[in-house]
């Protein structure tokens, strides 16, 4: 059996999701007030091809995230292909209730 923890890592795609739903360098606008929470509904349907019920704001960053960079990718994944996430956007409306 592989001892994964000693094998290097490399990354073979990479994917960004904006504050305005944006992915694509093409899309990018500058900031000139903090914009409003993002609605993810329609943008995961659209990258994704179906709406997912139920999803919180995170899994369906998560889920955006992943399906562009395997679309970026360009070939099928193996097996033991790892996703890593990690944003700045996450659950904003959840942690803004926390702290009022």
């Amino acid at each position: 059996m592989t001892d994964f923890r000693r094998q290097p890592v490399y990354i073979h795609a990479a994917a960004a999701l904006g504050p305005q739903r944006d992915y694509t360098a093409a899309q990018r606008n500058p900031l000139h007030i903090d914009p409003a929470p993002l609605e993810l509904k329609e943008l995961t349907r659209s990258v994704v091809g179906q709406p997912l019920r139920q999803a919180s704001h995170f899994v369906e960053l998560a889920v955006i995230g992943a399906q562009l960079c395997l679309q970026r990718l360009g070939h099928p994944t193996h097996a033991i292909t790892a996703v890593y996430l990690g944003t700045g956007l996450a659950e904003v409306n959840k942690t803004t209730a926390l702290f009022n």
